[in-house]
């Protein structure tokens, strides 16, 4: 899986994304939250917050930064919660109501 954009320690902020397929994003800011997109549109939002962030603009809230930048950001849940609290039927569940009905399967299969 190609890393487009990573932030080490410090901000605790990590991207995994590849340009057409969608992937799963966990930034760990004091609670873990899950992100779903397209990762040419992760790549975005997260280039998007950084340079709010130079501009001097709070960007402290990712679930807002993420959903105002980048259309088709899901913000399903906290990942902890998400990944092992969910059975498998419940995950495909939601992936298919956001219309992400291979997601869950894929996630799996590469994690």
């Amino acid at each position: 899986m190609e890393i487009l954009l990573k932030r080490e320690e410090g901000e605790n902020l990590s991207l995994l994304a590849t340009g057409g397929t969608f992937y799963v994003v966990v930034l760990d800011r004091e609670q873990d939250i899950l992100f779903l997109a397209k990762g040419s549109q992760l790549a975005r939002a997260f280039r998007e917050q950084e340079q709010r962030r130079r501009q001097g603009i709070d960007a402290s809230c990712p679930t807002c930064d993420f959903m105002l930048a980048s259309e088709g950001v899901y913000c399903l849940q906290r990942s902890r919660e998400f990944m092992q609290g969910l059975s498998r039927d419940e995950a495909e569940k939601t992936f298919k109501e956001v219309g992400l009905t291979n997601v869950w399967k894929e996630f799996r299969a590469k994690s």
